[in-house]
């Protein structure tokens, strides 16, 4: 028994040489010099050197062996591309024909571009200044005119904006919008049906007979419904456009293209009763305008007028607004007294729509002016509304102002003389 433990310490030895022999023949398939690790080899027992890792192997460059694997590895490569070539070019030579070398390709030059056209140089040539100036979207906004009703829809937001090309000059015909003005006419629920015409035909009273002329008439709206109660009627409008439609919608009415201050072809004191609808407020001489239909009336002969109310409906100087804590809707009025021009769009929903001119003057002016021409006003009505709001949180206080605010003035003077 007491040699066991000799024994034993000789196996251990001799398995340890074993295993630095198969190291030692790894390293060397490798080509790597052996190196003792600390993994192979742990330190002693009472050693103060602290473990630092693994050493790291010493690597000799390939080229410097001379092992086959060395010189495999140093041998050049072989371009098979070159190998290929060249058997291509014994095979042509072999039959007696060799492929030509290919041309030097030109440098690129990027896309050709197509020659450009004599018209399109010239507009390509023009200096940018010579460019109409087109405003964005935003400031389109800001320079056009803004004064509209608070109902209206902006065009802006169902249509694309286009500048105009030339600056909008206001006229007092509405013959650029004729075809729209006719049809807008032609609608249900539109205050020349609901409210100016049925006052009208009560306060006019046109009988069978009697001789009736239509101031600016326009369309011929209202000479239509004089001429349907059996009277004679003559209409008189500056815009050839308006006339022209009015001709075909009521052929028996005796039309003419003229101004209402100058009237020529109708005779002195041929007719009993004259109308001016919704005009007297885009007339600029309306002194002349009363002196004419002073001319043409007889003797005892009546002026009906009917305008935007001017007291309430003052363009740029009056708009709709609303008290929170009173939960009333009333009219602000920023000026009345004072004479003014405006010019106001024609068609509020027509992006650059054309313009006319809107001349603002308190009630008395008139009431002189017709006195001057030797009338007495004989009668006076307001007209209001006559639309409902069904819902929403102001409808009650919208009812209640369009009830008291009147948005139509009627008068009614009788010549004297």
């Amino acid at each position: 028994m007491n040699c066991l433990p000799p024994l034993f310490g000789g196996f251990v030895l001799l398995g340890k040489m074993c295993e630095n022999a198969r190291m030692i023949k790894r390293n060397s398939e490798h080509k790597r010099p052996f190196t003792k690790s600390a993994k192979s080899y742990p330190a002693k027992r009472g050693a103060s050197a602290a473990y630092k890792g693994p050493a790291k192997a010493v690597h000799k460059p390939l080229a410097a062996s001379k092992t086959p694997y060395a010189a495999k590895s140093a041998a050049p490569s072989r371009d098979y591309r070159t190998e290929a070539a060249n058997r291509r070019q014994q095979a042509f030579l072999r039959q007696g024909s060799a492929p030509k070398p290919k041309a030097a390709s030109a440098p690129y030059k990027g896309v050709a571009k197509k020659p450009m056209s004599p018209a399109f140089q010239a507009v390509a040539r023009k200096p940018l200044a010579s460019a109409p100036f087109r405003p964005t979207r935003s400031v389109a906004k800001e320079v056009r005119h803004t004064s509209r009703p608070s109902s209206s829809r902006v065009a802006s937001t169902s249509k694309k904006f286009s500048a105009p090309n030339k600056p909008r000059v206001a006229s007092a015909s509405w013959g650029s919008v004729a075809s729209w003005y006719d049809k807008h006419l032609s609608e249900d629920d539109t205050y020349h049906q609901k409210v100016i015409l049925p006052n009208l035909l009560r306060l006019v009273d046109p009988r069978r007979g009697e001789t009736i002329v239509d101031l600016a008439c326009g369309s011929g709206y209202f000479a239509k419904a004089f001429a349907q109660e059996g009277a004679v009627v003559t209409g008189i409008d500056i815009s050839e456009e308006l006339i022209a439609i009015a001709r075909k919608a009521a052929p028996s009415v005796s039309y003419h293209v003229g101004k209402a201050e100058d009237c020529p072809i109708i005779s002195n004191q041929t007719k009993d009763k004259v109308v001016i609808v919704l005009a007297i407020q885009n007339i600029e001489h309306v002194q002349k305008v009363f002196a004419e239909a002073a001319r043409m009336l007889k003797p005892g002969g009546t002026v009906h007028l009917v305008m935007n109310h001017p007291a309430f409906r003052i363009p740029k100087q009056s708009s709709w607004e609303y008290d929170d804590k009173k939960k009333v809707q009333y009219r602000r009025i920023d000026q009345y007294m004072s004479e003014s021009t405006s010019a106001i769009d024609m068609h509020p929903g027509m992006p650059d729509s054309p313009q006319t001119i809107s001349y603002h003057r308190p009630l008395q002016y008139y009431f002189k002016a017709l006195t001057k021409a030797g009338f007495a006003v004989d009668r006076l009505e307001e007209w209001i509304s006559h639309k409902d709001s069904d819902s929403g949180p102001r409808a009650r206080a919208e009812n209640s102002a369009r009830k008291e605010i009147p948005l139509f003035l009627y008068l009614s003077a009788k010549r004297l003389v």
